[in-house]
């Protein structure tokens, strides 16, 4: 596939492609642009997911194609929201621009799960308080704040994130509710707090009482995705099905296996960057969701 009648000046370099971003490159189809950004692109799928364009600074993503561009290069003057991007045979084709996929390498992280035993629950509980003084440290020298209480005790204010084990299914209901869509941004600070716990929980899926918690959660955040936006919409389905971006895997591949400490502050920092506060938030999550597995002890 070529770039048919539109006039290409920019053959682009595809770096790396998600695993779930492959096959919908492969589909001859016509891809609206949903929203640009200077370094990112969002396209709009049938079934309501997005296809995301990467600049080659940004870490993987399930689905998402990272790119070397120019130097200079603005996605938006290139994608106007609502203009078409052709895929087919690997290939994609925009304004001015077109990319060929099949010689890039596709990232497709391994499936992560912690062993239960006393060393893990040991193991948990380090790891928590580490990420958590990082946590505070991070946010007090980049003054990062959140609509939401990070942590039990920090900071002062804020909406607190009440999830328990032994919360009933309706009081699951409530709290989901009162954290999904809650804060400002493209991905408000409540959806990417539960995206953090899902991602901490999926890692003891075979703890009996951890598997019955994970399940209602999902389901009461399953029934309220309309509520938020349709980017965080889109990240919290991924997070559903235990899909999540390149720095949240290698913060959980950390957490499963025996790293060094400044291994572990280097994943929970790359975490942290994304966003203005999402990284902070979904940290927060994560932190959270340790909790919940040492009150299984």
């Amino acid at each position: 596939m070529g770039g048919g009648e539109r006039s290409v000046n920019h053959n682009l370099t595809v770096l790396s492609v998600g695993y779930l971003a492959k096959p919908m490159l492969q589909a001859s189809q016509s891809l609206i642009v949903h929203s640009v950004f200077s370094r990112a692109v969002n396209l709009s799928l049938a079934n309501d997911g997005l296809l995301t364009l990467l600049s080659a600074e940004y870490q993987n993503l399930p689905c998402a194609v990272r790119m070397v561009t120019p130097a200079g290069w603005d996605w938006r003057d290139y994608c106007d929201n609502g203009m078409s991007i052709i895929t087919g045979q690997g290939w994609l084709i925009g304004n001015a621009w077109q990319a060929n996929s099949l010689q890039a390498s596709q990232w497709q992280p391994t499936k992560l799960a912690m062993p239960i035993n006393a060393d893990s629950l040991k193991k948990v509980s380090n790891d928590h308080d580490m990420l958590k003084t990082l946590l505070v440290n991070y946010c007090q020298q980049h003054r990062i704040s959140s609509t939401l209480k990070l942590l039990p005790d920090w900071p002062a204010n804020g909406l607190i994130p009440r999830l328990e084990l032994t919360d009933s299914d309706s009081q699951l209901q409530q709290q989901v509710s009162c954290l999904i869509g809650y804060g400002s941004g493209l991905t408000p600070d409540g959806d990417d707090y539960l995206l953090g716990y899902l991602a901490a929980l999926s890692l003891w899926q075979q703890h009996p009482a951890i598997s019955h918690h994970l399940t209602n959660v999902k389901s009461a955040i399953n029934q309220m995705l309309m509520k938020t936006t349709d980017i965080s919409k889109h990240y919290l389905s991924l997070a559903l099905q235990q899909d999540y971006s390149e720095p949240v895997h290698q913060l959980l591949t950390c957490l499963c296996h025996r790293t060094s400490h400044e291994v572990l502050m280097l994943a929970g920092h790359q975490v942290m960057q994304f966003g203005a506060a999402s990284g902070v938030d979904c940290l927060a999550g994560v932190l959270h969701g340790l909790r919940t597995i040492r009150s299984t002890q």
